[in-house]
């Protein structure tokens, strides 16, 4: 594992390069960079062949002209889930100033990636930018859940952010398979209307990507296929009770479904 020391002041420019490989049944970290204050805690197996990355960003959120650079790569047969320990906070950014996040995860034939990020937060007057891209090779499998709020709902800050920008592409045998693109601007346009949020508060978005199966009926969030019978999952909710309830229930009968996986007991 390489360390850069942190500068101190100004923005941040955070990067993680993870690299996995399967070796003997299993899954080990065979390249770690990390400059922060993009961490991780080290990795630990949360089922036999498959390891648990867990990423921490230990200031208070992410500020005006921050940037940070994800990339995870995951060698035949490497079974990871990543998670990250808490939510990711945007803070108020002043006019013209944003940040920005770049993820892009490879993974090969016959390995599995899963990706659930805690809550995106956006607070007033931020402005956040990411883009993910996705490159799978045949045989591949992946998962993603992701969550974010309108805002501080509780101090009044429901929709009160700048803009809120996020793309997910992913790509098998280099032809685009999925494209998920939104660009959020509250000021700008009625969020609140028939067919956006219609008075939501929490929002999810999945993708998953295994063997072709059918799929048992879900309650609570809407689901369906791409052309090659990939899953996409989408969810909205008044409170996180209910969004994070509806969705766990959803990703286990998804994982179990696509890849034939069991209940996932995640521990943060």
């Amino acid at each position: 594992m390489i360390l850069e020391r942190p500068k101190l002041g100004g923005t941040q420019h955070g990067e993680l390069e993870l690299v996995f490989e399967a070796r003997d049944g299993k899954t080990v970290l065979m390249k770690g960079f990390q400059k922060p204050p993009l961490l991780i805690i080290r990795p630990f197996e949360l089922e036999p062949g498959v390891l648990t990355a867990i990423i921490v960003n230990p200031t208070a959120g992410i500020l005006a002209g921050d940037t940070y650079k994800i990339s995870v790569t995951l060698r035949g047969g490497a079974r990871v889930v990543l998670l990250t320990q808490s939510a990711t906070k945007i803070h108020k950014m002043n006019d013209g100033l944003m940040a920005r996040q770049e993820i892009s995860f490879r993974v090969a034939n016959s390995s599995r990636l899963e990706y659930y990020p805690e809550r995106t937060i956006p607070y007033a007057l931020s402005n956040f930018k990411q883009n993910l891209c996705i490159d799978l090779e045949p045989g591949a499998e992946f998962g993603m859940l992701e969550t974010w709020t309108t805002g501080r709902v509780l101090r009044g800050e429901r929709l009160e952010f700048t803009r809120y920008v996020s793309r997910t592409s992913i790509r098998i045998n280099q032809k685009l398979e999925y494209l998920d693109s939104f660009d959020l601007a509250p000021r700008k346009a009625n969020l609140n209307a028939i067919g956006a949020l219609e008075g939501h508060d929490y929002i999810a978005s999945g993708i998953f990507v295994g063997r072709n199966s059918e799929l048992p009926k879900l309650e609570h969030v809407s689901t369906g296929f791409t052309m090659n019978n990939n899953v996409w999952l989408r969810a909205v909710a008044k409170n996180a009770p209910e969004i994070d309830r509806n969705i766990t229930n959803a990703r286990d009968t998804i994982r179990a479904a696509l890849f034939g996986a069991g209940k996932l007991e995640l521990r943060r």
